[in-house]
C-alpha cells in the first residue's frame, strides 16, 4: 500500500523472502540469538508478513553451507576493499545474518542469491568463491580492477552478471559454461584478447550480451549450436576483425545488433534478411564493402539502420522503402552512388535521414516524409534540393552544403532550425523563408551560392554584399551608366571647344600618321572579332547559361554560366578553335609595316647588366605598389565588412567602385610617366621604356587581379575567411548531431525515441562540419574558380574599358590643351628641376603603342569568355585614334606592337578557356 512516503507491507502482498522485504520495501530486522526481531517504523507490518510467509521467519544462521557463504562474502569484502565502500550497512557484523548485509539478498534457505552493490566505490578485484548459489552479480559503476574470477564458470545458477563501467582487464574465462546465464554485461572495461571459441555454444540461454567499449580483438565465434534466444548483442568499440559469421543470421530472436566501431570487413550478406525481428542494426565505422543488400527491406521491425563510415558502394536499394517502422537511416561517409530512391518517401515514421559524404547524384526525393527532423545530405553531387522542402515543418537539422544543387531555396514556414548549412552549392534567386528562426552561429547559407537580394537577417553572412547578387542589370550597373553619360557629355564639350564647334571633325578623322593607321588597323581587327564572336557566342552563352537559375543577369552572356547543354559546349569549343587562328593572323598583320609607315626603328642603348638588374628590381617594386587598385578591387569583392583588418563597409565600397577608374588612370598615365623616368635615370633607350610599360600593364591589369581573385574568392581558395571575425573563434563551426540509439519493445509498433517504451542505450555522434572545413576549405576543383575569375575580372575590365571608351577621351583632350601643357611645364621645372627638353612631357610613341597593346591584350585574354569586351576594346582604339588625330604632338621613334607580347596574351586567354 503506497502511503506517499514508503511502501507498507500488507496481507495482500505476495509471499516473498524477508531479505526481499528489506531491500524493496524498507523493512529492517536484526537477528538475536533466537529468531528475528523487526525494527523500524514498519516493524509490525513486516513481522506480520514474515510470519505469514515463513511461520517464525527462521533463517538458518549456522551449518557448513552458511559458514561457507559467510566466509565467501567476507572474502568478497576484503578483495573489494570494503572499508572504503560508500554503503556497507551490517557488513562483517556477526550479530546480523549476512542476509541482512547491504546489497546481499538470500533465498528462504539463507543461500546468497544476489549481490547488488551499484556505484558503491568498490575497488580491487572480484571474488565469488563460496557463493555457489549466486544468481545475480551486479557491481556496475565501481572502480574494480583485476581479472574476472575463474570461479564464475562454476556458478551453475548464475543468470545475471553486470560489471559494466569498471576497470576489469584480462580475458573472458575460457571455461565459461553457464547454462542459466541470460544477461552478461561487461561493457566499458579493459577486457582484451579474443572471445572464447565456444562462448555462444555454452551460453545456451543467453538473451542479453554487452561487451562494448573494451579491447577485445579477433573474430566473432558463432559455432553451431549457439544461443538461440539471444535478443541483444552489443560489442561496439572494440578491435574485432574478420567478417560477419553466417551463423549470426540464424539468430531469429535478435532485436539489437551493435558492432559499430570495429574492424569488420567483407560485405553485408543478403542473409541479413533472416533477422526478421531486428529493431536496431548498427555497424558503423567498420570496413564493410560491397553494396547494401536489397534484403534489408525484409526487416519489418527495423527502426534504426546505421551503416555510416564504411566502404559501401553501389546504389541504395529501393526496398528500403518497405521499412515502414524505420526511424533513423544513417548511411553517410560511404561511397554510395546513383540517386536517392524515391521509395524513401513511403517511410512515414522516418525522422533522421543521413546520406552525407557519398557520391550520390540527381535530386533528393520530391516527397520526403513530413516526420523528418534531421536531413544531412552534404558533400555529394546532388543537383537539386527536395521539391517539397518547404513542407518539412518539423525539420531542425538541414545540411546540404558542398553539392551541385541548382535552383531556389524555399524553407518551411515558421521553421526553427538548430543547424542550417547549404553553402557551396549553385542555389540562386531570393531565399523564400517566412518566420524562420536559426542561430546565427549555426548557419551558413550564402558563400558559394548566388542568392538575390535582400537576404534574411538571420544569415551568418547577410552583411557580406559580395556573397549576394543584384536582381537586375540596372541595379548593378546604374553607376557605370551614369559615368558613361557624364563621359560622353565631357567629350562633346571638350571637342566642341577645341574644334570651335566642329564636332564632326572628331568623328570623321583621317589617318594623319602611321600611329593613327596602326590604331585604326587594331580597331578594324577588333570590329571583325566582335562581329564573329558576338554573332556566335552570345546566343550560345545565353541559351546554355544553366549554371545558376538566376544569378547575375549580365554574366548570362558570358562563359561563366555555361553549363549543362552539350550542344552549346560543342559550339563553344568549335568557336574557340576558330578564334585562335583568327587571332594569330590578326596579330601577324599588326606586326607588319603599313604602306605609309613613317616610324623608324631606333636601336636601344646598351645598359650595363648591374644597372639593368637594379632597374628591373626597382620597377617590380613600383609596379607592385601600382597594382593596389586592381588588387583592392579583387579583395574588396571577397572581404566581409566584419573583418579583422578593420576595413569598414564604406572603405570596401569605395575600393570596389573606384577600381576601374583608378586602374585606367594608373595604367594610361602614371605607368608611362614613371617608365620614361626610370629609363632616363638608367640611361636606357625608348625600347626599355616600352618593355617596362608593357610588363607593368600586364601585371597591373591582368595578373595582379587574377592572382588576388584566385587567392581570396570564395569559390577558389577562399582566403577571405581568414579575415572573417567568425573564423577567428576556434570551434565556432564544429557542428554535430547526437542521434539517440536504443530499441523498442516489438509489441509496441508506435514506439519512437520520444515515447516511454523506447529503451535508450546511448547516442552516436554524427559529425556535420568542423571549423577547419568552413574556415580553411579545400580548393574548389569543380570549375567554380574559373567562373569566379571570369565574373570578378570581367567586371573590373568592363568598367576599365567603359571608362577608356567614354570618359578617358574627354580627359585626354582636356589634358592636351595649352593650359594643361603649361601646368606640365611648371611641374617639370619646380618638382623635377629639369628643362623641358631634358624631360619628355609629351605623349610618345612608346606610350601609344603600349596603350594599343593593352587594349588588344584585354580581349585576347578575356574576350572569348566575355564577348562584350570586344566592342568596348574597339571603341577604345577608335577613341585613341580620334584623340591623337585631333591633337598631334611630337613623337619619338619606337618599335611597333610586340608580336610575342600579344601571342603571350592569347595563350593566357586560351589557358583560361581550357581551365573553365
Amino acid at each position: 500500500r503506497d502511503t506517499g512516503a514508503a511502501l507498507v507491507c500488507t496481507d495482500s502482498l505476495p509471499l516473498v523472502e524477508c531479505s526481499y522485504l528489506r531491500i524493496a520495501h524498507g523493512c529492517d530486522f536484526v537477528a538475536p540469538d533466537v529468531g528475528f526481531s523487526f525494527v523500524g517504523p514498519l516493524n509490525q507490518a513486516c513481522r506480520k508478513l514474515c510470519n505469514a510467509t515463513y511461520n517464525t521467519c527462521d533463517i538458518p544462521t549456522s551449518g557448513p553451507e552458511y559458514q561457507t557463504q559467510d566466509a565467501g562474502l567476507r572474502l568478497f569484502h576484503a578483495a573489494t576493499n570494503g572499508d572504503g565502500w560508500h554503503r556497507h550497512a551490517h557488513w562483517l557484523n556477526r550479530s546480523v545474518s549476512h542476509c541482512g548485509w547491504e546489497g546481499v539478498i538470500c533465498d528462504q534457505n539463507g543461500n546468497v542469491t544476489q549481490v547488488v552493490l551499484i556505484s558503491n566505490h568498490l575497488t580491487g578485484s572480484v571474488s565469488v568463491d563460496g557463493l555457489s548459489s549466486l544468481q545475480v552479480l551486479n557491481l556496475k559503476y565501481n572502480n574494480l580492477s583485476g581479472t574476472l574470477p575463474s570461479e564464475l564458470a562454476q556458478l551453475p545458477a548464475l543468470n545475471h552478471v553486470d560489471i559494466r563501467q569498471n576497470f576489469v582487464s584480462g580475458t573472458l574465462p575460457i571455461a565459461l559454461q553457464l547454462t542459466n546465464l541470460s544477461t552478461l554485461n561487461l561493457h566499458a572495461n579493459l577486457l582484451s584478447g579474443t572471445l572464447p571459441s565456444q562462448i555462444f555454444a555454452r551460453l545456451t540461454r543467453l538473451k542479453y550480451m554487452s561487451l562494448h567499449l573494451n579491447r577485445i580483438s579477433g573474430s566473432i565465434p558463432f559455432p553451431a549450436p549457439m544461443s538461440p534466444g539471444l535478443r541483444y548483442l552489443n560489442m561496439n568499440t572494440n578491435s574485432i576483425s574478420g567478417t560477419l559469421p553466417p551463423r549470426l543470421f540464424d539468430l531469429g530472436q535478435l532485436e539489437t545488433l551493435n558492432l559499430r566501431n570495429n574492424r569488420l570487413s567483407g560485405s553485408l550478406s543478403s542473409e541479413v534478411g533472416r533477422l526478421t525481428r531486428l529493431s536496431v542494426l548498427n555497424l558503423h565505422t567498420n570496413k564493410l564493402s560491397g553494396s547494401a543488400p536489397s534484403e534489408l527491406g525484409l526487416l519489418g521491425f527495423l527502426k534504426y539502420l546505421v551503416l555510416y563510415k564504411n566502404r559501401l558502394g553501389g546504389m541504395l536499394p529501393p526496398e528500403l522503402g518497405n521499412l515502414a517502422r524505420l526511424v533513423e537511416l544513417d548511411l553517410h561517409s560511404n561511397a554510395l552512388s546513383g540517386s536517392v530512391p524515391p521509395d524513401l518517401s513511403r517511410l512515414k515514421n522516418l525522422t533522421q535521414l543521413m546520406v552525407a559524404e557519398n557520391q550520390l547524384s540527381g535530386s533528393l526525393p520530391a516527397k520526403l516524409p513530413r516526420s523528418l527532423t534531421v536531413l544531412l545530405a552534404h558533400s555529394n553531387k546532388l543537383s537539386a534540393p527536395p521539391a517539397d522542402l518547404d513542407q518539412l515543418v518539423r525539420l531542425e537539422y538541414l545540411s546540404m552544403f558542398r553539392n551541385q544543387m541548382k535552383g531556389r531555396l524555399a524553407l518551411p514556414t515558421n521553421a526553427e532550425f538548430k543547424v542550417l548549412l547549404v553553402h557551396a552549392n549553385r542555389l540562386s534567386c531570393p531565399i523564400q523563408a517566412q518566420n524562420v528562426s536559426v542561430s546565427e552561429a549555426r548557419n551558413l547559407v550564402l558563400p558559394g551560392n548566388a542568392f538575390g537580394r535582400p537576404v534574411p537577417s538571420w544569415s551568418a553572412t547577410h552583411q557580406v554584399s559580395f556573397l549576394t547578387v543584384p536582381n537586375s542589370v540596372w541595379s548593378q550597373w546604374q553607376r557605370f551608366f551614369a559615368e558613361i553619360t557624364a563621359g560622353i557629355v565631357l567629350l562633346l564639350a571638350v571637342v566642341s571647344w577645341l574644334t570651335r564647334g566642329r564636332v564632326c571633325r572628331f568623328f570623321s578623322f583621317t589617318a594623319s600618321c602611321d600611329l593613327v593607321r596602326i590604331q585604326l588597323r587594331c580597331a578594324k581587327q577588333l570590329a571583325l572579332w566582335s562581329l564573329c564572336v558576338l554573332a556566335v557566342l552570345l546566343p550560345v552563352y545565353s541559351v546554355g547559361a544553366g549554371y545558376y537559375e538566376c544569378g547575375q543577369p549580365w554574366l548570362q552572356t558570358t562563359a561563366a554560366y555555361l553549363w549543362g547543354s552539350p550542344p552549346c559546349d560543342w559550339a563553344c569549343a568549335v568557336a574557340a578553335l576558330c578564334f585562335v587562328p583568327l587571332a594569330v593572323l590578326s596579330i601577324e598583320r599588326l606586326g607588319q609595316p603599313g604602306p605609309h609607315d613613317d616610324l623608324e626603328q631606333e636601336p636601344d642603348k646598351k645598359v650595363a647588366l648591374g644597372v639593368r638588374i637594379a632597374l628591373v628590381g626597382l620597377w617590380g617594386l613600383v609596379v607592385l605598389l601600382l597594382s593596389a587598385p586592381s588588387v583592392a578591387y579583387a579583395v574588396s569583392a571577397a572581404l566581409p565588412p566584419t573583418n579583422t583588418l578593420g576595413l569598414s563597409t564604406l572603405t570596401l565600397q569605395v575600393a570596389q567602385n573606384s577600381a576601374g577608374v583608378l586602374l585606367y588612370l594608373v595604367s594610361a598615365y602614371l605607368v608611362p610617366f614613371l617608365a620614361r623616368l626610370f629609363s632616363g635615370w638608367a640611361g636606357a633607350g625608348p625600347g626599355h621604356a616600352f618593355r617596362l610599360i608593357a610588363a607593368a600593364r600586364l601585371l597591373i591589369v591582368i595578373l595582379a587581379p587574377l592572382g588576388a581573385v584566385i587567392v581570396t574568392e570564395q569559390n577558389c581558395f577562399a582566403f577571405w575567411l581568414r579575415f572573417w571575425d567568425r573564423c577567428q573563434s576556434p570551434g565556432s563551426f564544429d557542428l554535430s548531431y547526437l542521434a539517440p540509439v536504443g530499441h523498442c519493445y516489438i509489441s509496441n509498433p508506435t514506439c519512437s525515441p520520444s515515447s516511454s517504451s523506447f529503451v535508450r542505450s546511448g547516442f552516436h555522434q554524427v559529425h556535420i562540419t568542423q571549423h577547419s572545413e568552413v574556415c580553411t576549405p579545400p580548393y574548389a576543383g569543380d570549375g567554380r574558380c574559373p567562373r569566379a575569375v571570369i565574373g570578378v575580372l570581367g567586371s573590373l575590365l568592363l568598367t576599365k574599358l567603359c571608362f577608356g571608351a567614354f570618359v578617358a577621351p574627354g580627359i585626354t583632350l582636356l589634358l592636351s590643351t595649352p593650359a594643361a601643357y603649361d601646368v606640365k611645364l611648371w611641374l617639370v621645372r619646380t618638382i623635377f628641376r629639369k628643362k623641358p627638353d631634358e624631360f619628355q612631357i609629351s605623349r610618345s610613341v612608346d606610350t601609344e603603342v603600349a596603350s594599343i597593346m593593352m587594349i588588344l591584350q584585354i580581349p585576347l585574354v578575356l574576350g572569348f569568355c566575355v564577348p562584350v569586351l570586344l566592342p568596348l576594346a574597339c571603341l577604345n582604339c577608335l577613341g585613341h585614334a580620334a584623340v591623337f588625330d585631333l591633337c598631334p604632338l611630337p613623337l619619338r621613334h619606337h618599335p611597333r606592337p610586340s608580336r610575342a607580347y600579344l601571342l603571350g596574351s592569347l595563350g593566357l586567354g586560351w589557358g583560361l578557356v581550357s581551365w573553365l
